[in-house]
């Protein structure tokens, strides 16, 4: 159980860290800046 939370965070961590490079990268992917700032934040 340890080690299959350990990876489903780790996919979500990698998801979130995709989606805010991938922001970063293009302007305003995102149509809603406040959803990008709870991402980050």
């Amino acid at each position: 159980l340890y080690m299959v939370f350990g990876i489903w965070c780790g996919m979500v961590g990698a998801g979130l860290s995709l989606l805010i490079r991938f922001e970063l990268g293009q302007t305003s992917v995102f149509t809603d800046e406040h959803f990008f700032n709870v991402i980050v934040t």
